[in-house]
């Protein structure tokens, strides 16, 4: 059965035009109807083997809109779930009724499954409205269009995968013979194609949408190589001539920008491990079975000649009074708007392509909404003391507390806590960073700031931020849990907002364990609840440390083995504990000030816990806790604070 989402709006108040009757994506969005009585038409790609879809659109109105008139999307074919369930393919088309006609609204975005497939431009008026409604279609046994949900996926009958399909087959495999090889599989044909020229060599084509109001391009591309050796050095560079490139760049036209990609070795061919552009993945495939495995790396730099590289620190990389948006791949090509602004004339320049790069593209700088001086340990949200047991909390109550997210196939999924302690820096547990004693690699993780529903990925003052770099501390013993600490550098500057805020690390004058012993600390995560699912909620407890030897005789063989001189135990035992899901986060201590004021300071990563008797992948909530103590490794933390 289907289920339909329901429809949320949002108003937006703000200054600028509209462009009329012209659309910015013809393949994905039409006006249709007569004159008074126009609406428009989406046209949404095959979402096969998908059985859900969650469009959301953005619509800019220049004119007020009558009470009682409102913004209306809908199928234009009620039945479409069933028959997607049935096995139909084809594109899926939407009606959307506008609240006015005269002047006709004009979309700002159109995103379909969080990948935003058509963007227009802001228009000039003097008033200016943004409408946004969003509609989902699902099964009725999921909660949400969220593919972590089985029946939200073409399952064959005899066949049941636990999670969402990619696009194309699972691995970026390519079929081929020693002399000729066959057409090979991409992972994300709109991003990524294989050609062929004319004597029959195997090259890749990369398009990329024109990022505008941005007129700077970083480009960096990884492949797996499964060849014993390499034949030649391979080169990444642009299809067109660079200047008319970035000249056309600068018109604000809606195309893409070619990349070719040289190999270097034919036989096996490389495949994609990704493609990142200007510090966004835009395609991503999974790793290859092979015994010997290489992975190459490719930069492009395309700037202003003004700048020293593609950063937009530098103003002269951005088209300026033009609000930076952080584009995403379209699903489909849109065809060129109709007119075009004269392009100012100034050369671009390029930095030669080189192999494994060792300079990392600059993140965008931020303008925070509260200055970079804020105080930090201090949250704005102010509530009431606290109690013994784990209780909810409040959105912005603990604005360091960050979400640590693995990519898990085509999804991401939450795995640890960590604290916010500089503007570009979390720290978390290193468990939390590594597998089998190997570290993540930094593409594998997404860190959320400012979440507070775990379920609601849209929520409001969230900040995401792709990783830069991951230490972990080099003493980190994985049988033991000893220096189990990591720092996460963060690609971009956070902003530093309500919800969001550093937490004040512990004076590096007052490492004595024994000035805490018996005082009550606070933890906070998203951890198992009492069902063994993780809490939608962020949730707080209160717990008192206890004396080393308390906690290693409440279980002898257990902690004996987790417990030294750089780490505290604790915990109540009375079912008001942290648990799985947990790790990573800080129990932090308040501290009052001269002036009167409190501030929050972090002492403890939360690190390991005594596993249930009945169930060894969960924690025994009536035992005590261990924490990595950050006091003793200060001088290595503030090292790596950015």
């Amino acid at each position: 059965m289907m289920h339909l989402g329901s429809l949320w709006l949002l108003l937006v108040g703000g200054t600028q035009a509209v462009l009329g009757q012209w659309t910015p994506c013809p393949d994905v969005f039409q006006y249709e109807g007569t004159s008074g009585n126009e609406y428009g038409i989406i046209t949404v790609p095959d979402p096969y083997p998908y059985l859900a879809i969650d469009i959301t659109v953005e619509i800019y109105i220049t004119a007020r809109v009558p009470s009682g008139r409102s913004i209306k999307l809908e199928l234009v074919d009620k039945n479409l779930w069933s028959k997607l369930f049935a096995g139909a393919r084809g594109p899926v088309l939407y009606r959307l009724d506008f609240p006015v006609t005269s002047p006709l609204p004009t979309i700002k975005s159109i995103t379909v499954n969080q990948q935003v497939i058509c963007r227009g431009q802001k228009p000039s008026a003097s008033f200016l409205t943004t409408l946004t409604i969003q509609s989902a279609v699902f099964n009725d046994r999921c909660s949400s269009s969220s593919l972590e949900c089985p029946y939200n996926i073409r399952q064959t009958p005899d066949t049941y995968q636990p999670g969402p399909p990619p696009l194309s087959p699972p691995e970026s495999t390519v079929t081929h013979t020693n002399e000729n090889p066959a057409s090979p599989t991409s992972p994300c044909p709109d991003v990524f194609k294989y050609e062929q020229d004319r004597y029959g060599d195997w090259y890749g084509i990369i398009s990329v949408p024109n990022p505008y109001p941005v007129v700077a391009i970083d480009i960096r591309v990884e492949l797996y190589i499964t060849a014993i050796s390499l034949s030649r050095k391979g080169r990444l560079e642009l299809v067109n001539n660079l200047n008319e490139e970035w000249q056309r760049m600068r018109t604000g036209e809606q195309y893409f920008i070619l990349y070719k990609l040289d190999f270097p070795v034919s036989s096996p061919l490389p495949t994609i491990k990704s493609i990142t552009v200007n510090n966004q993945v835009i395609c991503r495939a999974n790793k290859p079975s092979s015994p010997a495995l290489t992975t190459l790396s490719f930069q492009h730099a395309l700037f202003s000649q003004k700048c020293s590289s593609s950063s937009l620190d530098c103003p002269d990389n951005t088209v300026q009074n033009v609000l930076i948006t952080r584009p995403k791949p379209p699903v489909t090509r849109p065809n060129p708007p109709v007119t075009r602004p004269t392009p100012t004339r100034e050369p671009p320049i390029t930095q030669k392509p080189q192999p494994a790069p060792t300079r990392k593209p600059e993140p965008p700088k931020q303008n925070p909404s509260i200055s970079t001086n804020t105080q930090c340990g201090s949250p704005v949200v102010k509530t009431n003391p606290l109690i013994v047991n784990g209780q909810d909390t409040k959105h912005g109550q603990w604005p360091w507390h960050a979400a640590l997210y693995q990519h898990k196939g085509y999804d991401i999924v939450y795995t640890c806590g960590g604290s916010l302690v500089g503007a570009k820096t979390i720290i978390t547990a290193a468990h939390c960073v590594t597998k089998g004693g190997e570290m993540l690699a930094t593409l594998d993780l997404i860190v959320y700031l400012g979440r507070y529903d775990l379920r609601n990925r849209r929520e409001e003052g969230s900040q995401e931020n792709d990783v830069a770099k991951i230490f972990v501390h080099p003493s980190f013993n994985t049988d033991n849990y000893q220096a189990d600490l990591a720092m996460i550098v963060l690609a971009i500057t956070v902003q530093y907002t309500l919800t969001v805020r550093p937490v004040c690390l512990w004076n590096q004058s007052d490492k004595n364990l024994a000035k805490i012993v018996e005082k009550e600390g606070v933890v906070v995560g998203w951890g198992l609840d009492e069902k063994g699912n993780n809490a939608q909620k962020l949730k707080m407890v209160k717990m008192p440390v206890v004396k080393q030897e308390t906690c290693i005789w409440s279980d002898p063989t257990f902690f004996s083995q987790f417990t030294s001189n750089t780490t505290f135990c604790a915990g109540y035992r009375n079912g008001s504990s942290v648990c799985n899901g947990d790790s990573g986060g800080g129990m932090v201590f308040p501290e009052n000030q001269r002036d009167g004021n409190q501030i929050w300071m972090l002492r403890g990563i939360v690190s390991n816990s005594r596993p249930n008797d009945n169930d060894k992948e969960r924690c025994d909530d009536h035992s005590y806790i261990v924490f990595t103590d950050i006091a003793q490794y200060l001088d290595w933390i503030n090292a790596l604070i950015i």
